[in-house]
């Protein structure tokens, strides 16, 4: 081929490229969207979970000295099995049938994972005092900060 031919090959080549770029771009900013959108919506949502736990425990009030941490272990090991050392019983049957009832859930959603972080429950070294909010003020705040960093991943060309 002569002279311009080979340049329109290239520029369109040049083109496809770009136009890729444009779709990957966009599919960063619209999961960044997704996610702020999310974690806007679990702030919401946690001033909302303390209100039905100060309600529902203002007419049922806990007993924590009516049990024991071994008392707690065993009723979360019934409930949920023992992930990870113990996988073949992990989640519980009980677990598994309320899961089921759950749609759009990812097939993972119950398998054991590492947090690097000690477990709240099996780890514990005393039985947790009463509470009046289930979910503290920092978990809200962190969630405002990553949506606000999630937000500004992407920005739009000008």
């Amino acid at each position: 081929m002569v002279g311009g031919s080979q340049s329109g090959s290239d520029a369109a080549g040049v083109r496809r490229h770009v136009d890729a770029a444009d779709s990957q771009a966009d599919a960063v900013r619209q999961n960044a969207d997704a996610a702020a959108a999310a974690q806007q919506t679990l702030q919401g949502l946690a001033s909302g979970l303390n209100d039905a736990w100060r309600d529902y425990t203002a007419q049922h009030p806990p007993d924590f000295g009516s049990v024991t941490l071994d008392d707690f272990k065993q009723w979360f090991l019934g409930n949920w099995g023992d992930p990870p050392d113990n996988p073949a019983q992990s989640p519980s049957s009980s677990l598994q049938s309320m899961i089921a009832a759950v749609t759009g859930a990812a097939d993972d959603v119950l398998s054991p994972f590492d947090v690097g972080m000690s477990h709240p429950i099996l780890e514990a070294d005393e039985v947790p005092g009463e509470t009046s909010s289930l979910i503290g003020d920092a978990y809200p705040a962190a969630l405002a900060d990553a949506a606000t960093e999630l937000s500004g991943l992407v920005v739009e060309e000008e």
